[in-house]
């Protein structure tokens, strides 16, 4: 299910861990602390 889904937002290529751990989580991090009733949840298949 993943695969199929990642095909629309990427064209299917993994992102590799650390530019998610280096830049991309950075970024929900900070987004999450300055906007008050708005953030990023997790989808879990």
């Amino acid at each position: 299910m993943i695969d199929e889904m990642m095909r629309y937002i990427n064209g299917g290529t993994p992102t590799p861990r650390e530019v998610v751990e280096q830049k991309i989580l950075s970024i929900f991090l900070r987004y999450d602390a300055t906007t008050s009733g708005f953030g990023f949840r997790v989808a879990i298949e």
